[in-house]
């Protein structure tokens, strides 16, 4: 469900929740009666009051910092890669300044149609300053480009040469290797 306005609404289209409920076919004939509905309307209060609720509060990619003692801290990552989902992380020094830098990978296919897909991530190279801060680097500067659904990215040696893996959700294993362009500092 989505608030508006301080009402609570269903998410899900006619089509969808009729599916799952035909029932309420009946109950909403038309889907101007349906776009209407709050999502109360949809059951009886006993229904509600028995029903086990999840709220999700925070729907960002973050990192979360132990700062020793059982206090942690969440620190949102920059919006570039906010874009599309996020499923792996590889840690590594890109720039060779110190710091540790993260390479990020996602995108998921199979949602909804009324949701469209998760795929604007072409990867992420996010460079650390060393005090819990990352930079986003374009694709222009990082030189990296992971399209498709990435699962796992691993840091592999090569006839001597750093190259990277990334595994993907029905497709080939993606092979590549950073640019020389990550180098500046952060």
């Amino acid at each position: 469900t989505h608030v508006v306005a301080g009402e609570e609404y269903p998410i899900n289209t006619r089509d969808e929740m009729t599916k799952q409920m035909p029932s309420l076919k009946k109950k909403y004939l038309s889907y101007e009666t349906f776009s209407r509905a709050k999502f109360k309307d949809f059951f009886s209060t006993e229904t509600l009051q028995k029903s086990l609720i999840y709220n999700a509060t925070l729907l960002e990619t973050v990192y979360i910092e132990n700062k020793g003692f059982l206090n942690f801290e969440i620190k949102t990552l920059p919006k570039q890669i906010q874009l599309s989902t996020v499923n792996a992380f590889l840690v590594e020094d890109f720039n060779k300044d110190g710091n540790l830098d993260l390479m990020g990978g996602g995108n998921f296919f199979r949602s909804n149609i009324q949701m469209g897909r998760y795929d604007a991530s072409y990867g992420n190279i996010l460079l650390g300053n060393g005090k819990g801060g990352f930079k986003a680097l374009s694709s222009a500067e990082s030189g990296i480009s992971i399209t498709g659904e990435t699962r796992f990215l691993k840091r592999m040696v090569i006839s001597n040469k750093i190259c990277y893996l990334a595994a993907q959700n029905n497709d080939s294993i993606k092979f590549f290797t950073k640019s020389e362009r990550v180098t500046r500092k952060h």
